[in-house]
């Protein structure tokens, strides 16, 4: 574990689990990956692996630097989620926390994708809204 005082430029560091593991990331531009056989495309399927969208190596790296940057000084282990967009980021936190019969408070000058979200989408989760 690094110090405190370094855990950023610690972050996303490679594993090493391999003998010529590089030191710095590859960078993964690969929207689907192969699989010498089935039994290894069930692991990569259970792990949500093998399809871009689901995220790359580089996307794990970025989740696990960001994580350890907001446990850091914790007691705790913390999960960061990289997205593709800021908008993806609000809809996913939004729709990770909230329920049918829940109502969610907003500034009338957020961003404006952000209101049609909050007026025309959420409701049809039966999630209301004021603005």
């Amino acid at each position: 574990m690094p110090h405190s005082d370094t855990v950023a430029v610690h972050g996303g560091e490679p594993t090493l689990d391999r003998k010529d593991a590089p030191m710095t990331p590859d960078i993964s531009v690969g929207s689907a990956s192969g699989y010498p056989d089935l039994a290894s495309l069930d692991v990569a399927m259970a792990e949500h692996r093998g399809y871009g969208r689901w995220g790359t190596e580089n996307h794990r790296q970025l989740q696990a630097a960001v994580a350890g940057l907001e446990a850091n000084g914790l007691d705790t282990r913390l999960d960061a989620v990289a997205v593709g967009s800021g908008m993806a980021a609000i809809a996913v936190a939004l729709m990770s926390e909230m329920n049918a019969g829940d109502h969610v408070v907003a500034a009338h000058d957020c961003y404006g994708t952000t209101l049609t979200f909050l007026r025309n989408d959420l409701s049809r989760f039966g999630i209301t809204s004021t603005v």
